[in-house]
């Protein structure tokens, strides 16, 4: 009762799904081959059976129906006269006279020129379907695609495919079948036109049919720099920053290289790397070309977010604008945004900033003058003031050294009240003279001085 139940089942299931079985008897069949076999294996049957088959039947055809062929006195009379065929069986010696003979060729004229008719139609398809420059380039395509011969190769080094100028690689314009070599260092994703295929590194890789070659990764550390970057301030002055300067390299997971995994990757790093690049009007721009813009934008954000004073004449002595800069380079939103493309940040110099408006320095020189010239007038007015002070001081101690002198000659008076008034008199002009006499020699020689 099991086994009716099981073969009832299994008939159910072939007569449901047989495309799905198909493929999975097709996919165990083919599971332990590489790529580049199960290629060959499919050239070697379009070689042998696809193209042969049809001209062997229009062939049997063509002598059952038009042609009275003997093939047993064909047989006979050639293994009569030629000694090759007399050690070949007499059964296979008919089936290859009844199928080349004189008469029989005529029919596979037709059905080989058809196949000749059909490659070069072909290869002047794919010439125009992909602007190829050369009709030789189509066909060359073709025949390694169908028979697996004269493979074109790619070579990849330096982050890019290595083509010379003016040269048309047909895995580059087209894709596979053929051979792409790896160079150490480097990591590529292929991918065929929906979906990613495969991601190899550092070895020779096979591409199948119209597989292309997606995005290239250098896995060494990426040196980046930009001489001048032009941007604005937030006080609305134009500044250039000069020689930037950076290093950045894909995002990893693992930090230690050894001899097994010489340049570590995060396959999730690779992914963001290819498929969150930035897009122009002139098509998806470069992965270097991206984090570059990333870290220029956050460079050009910092400027446009601090005065003019801050970023070239900090006034406190702990303010560093370039220390700061950098740090904002490493902060949590910035390693978000390179993590979103799979790149890190290992190095920065920003650079220096200089002034684009001319009048900015003149204003600040007038500043600076203005500054230094006030300075100096307090000080001098200051001066001033004292010289002053100490005039009026030796007026009041002259005006006091003459009251006092008048009061001394008074106490010196004799008590006789015998012209006592006239007395006053000549004594107090005699004093007052000495002490203007005095005072006028002093104010000359202050003048002379």
């Amino acid at each position: 009762m099991d086994n009716k139940d099981n073969s009832s089942r299994l008939k159910s299931t072939l007569l449901v799904k047989p495309p799905e079985l198909l493929d999975d008897a097709f996919k165990k069949t083919t599971s332990g081959l590489s790529a580049q076999t199960n290629q060959e294996i499919w050239s070697l049957f379009r070689l042998f059976v696809f193209f042969p088959v049809p001209i062997i039947l229009l062939v049997v055809l063509g002598n059952f129906l038009f042609e009275s062929v003997d093939p047993l006195a064909m047989a006979l009379n050639v293994k009569a006269t030629n000694i090759f065929f007399r050690k070949i069986p007499l059964e296979i010696l008919k089936i290859f006279t009844f199928l080349f003979n004189g008469h029989s060729s005529r029919y596979m004229i037709a059905p080989f020129t058809a196949f000749v008719i059909i490659i070069l139609s072909g290869a002047a398809y794919v010439q125009d379907i992909y602007l190829l420059p050369r009709y030789t380039q189509g066909l060359h395509y073709v025949i390694s695609s169908m028979f697996s011969l004269l493979y074109p190769k790619l070579k990849i080094d330096d982050g890019e495919k290595k083509i010379s100028e003016g040269e048309t690689n047909l895995l580059d314009a087209i894709g596979g079948p053929g051979h792409v070599l790896i160079q150490p260092g480097h990591a590529v994703m292929f991918r065929h036109l929906r979906r990613p295929s495969k991601v190899s590194m550092s070895k020779a890789y096979f591409m199948v049919p119209f597989e292309m070659v997606g995005q290239i990764a250098n896995l060494d550390d990426q040196h980046g720099r930009l001489d001048e970057l032009q941007t604005i301030t937030k006080d609305g002055i134009s500044v250039t920053l000069k020689d930037i300067e950076f290093r950045f390299r894909i995002l990893t997971d693992v930090y230690t290289r050894t001899l097994s995994a010489p340049y570590p990757y995060s396959h999730d790093s690779f992914l963001q790397m290819a498929y969150n690049l930035t897009v122009t009007d002139q098509g998806p721009k470069p992965w270097h070309q991206t984090v570059r813009g990333k870290i220029l934008g956050a460079i050009q954000y910092y400027i446009n977010s601090h005065n003019i004073d801050y970023l070239t004449a900090p006034k406190g002595e702990d303010e560093d604008p370039r220390g700061n800069l950098k740090m904002e380079l490493f902060n949590r939103e910035i390693k978000a945004s390179l993590k979103a493309v799979g790149a890190e940040l290992l190095w920065i110099d920003v650079g220096h900033v200089s002034i684009n408006e001319d009048v900015v320095d003149e204003s600040r020189i007038h500043l600076w003058a203005e500054d230094w010239i006030g300075n100096a007038e307090a000080t001098r007015a200051y001066g001033e003031a004292t010289r002053l002070a100490y005039q009026e001081l030796g007026r009041a101690e002259a005006q006091a050294e003459m009251i006092m002198s008048i009061a001394h000659a008074l106490e010196d008076l004799p008590s006789s009240e015998e012209n006592t008034a006239e007395n006053l008199r000549k004594i107090f002009l005699l004093r007052a003279t000495q002490i203007l006499d005095a005072m006028a020699e002093s104010q000359n020689e202050d003048q002379s001085l």
